[in-house]
């Protein structure tokens, strides 16, 4: 989810599903937004990607749909910053696989509160143990969300907030 744009390196999120259909998982990806790479993206995915399921969507109206009919979000993206697609994600109960980002770790603990791996190859077999292991699922997706609520509640942000006002005076 988000804008099709160099960053977002939105052309490594087809391989991550190839990958994971052919560790033997069939999954579908999913992928919203808009920009200047969508139609390359959508070339791609028509001319080399034809034995997998991807879909590309324009950006949904409800996220909250989209989050709670996914299995996984897998992010690409080369930086972001604390990304609040991985925020939102965690919160809704949906278990979240990027490649390491800075910042991302302030989210997720690798194999706690979600999946962080250096490279496409092992992003995909994590996030396929993942998929196929729902025991795991559970427990990421509650360690997430308590991560979530302990850390970026908006009472603990405003805690946090105020006391770094408090020591700048």
């Amino acid at each position: 989810m988000g804008r099709f744009e160099n960053q977002k390196q939105p052309w490594l999120f087809p391989e991550v599903i190839k990958l994971v259909n052919d560790l033997g998982v069939k999954c579908v990806g999913e992928m919203y937004g808009d920009g200047s790479l969508k139609e390359a993206i959508k070339n791609t995915i028509e001319s080399d990607y034809t034995d997998y399921t991807i879909k590309l969507f324009s950006t949904h109206n409800s996220i909250k749909a989209v989050y709670q009919t996914a299995d996984c979000l897998v992010l690409v993206s080369k930086h972001e910053g604390t990304p609040n697609v991985v925020l939102e994600a965690m919160a809704s109960g949906l278990p979240v696989a990027t490649l390491p980002l800075e910042g991302i770790e302030e989210l997720i603990i690798p194999d706690i509160s979600g999946i962080t791996e250096e490279n496409l190859s092992k992003l995909a077999l994590k996030t396929a143990q993942l998929l196929t292991n729902s025991h795991h699922k559970n427990v990421v997706v509650e360690n997430a969300r308590q991560k979530i609520e302990s850390d970026f509640a908006l009472a603990t942000q405003i805690a946090n907030f105020e006391s770094i006002l408090q020591q700048l005076k």
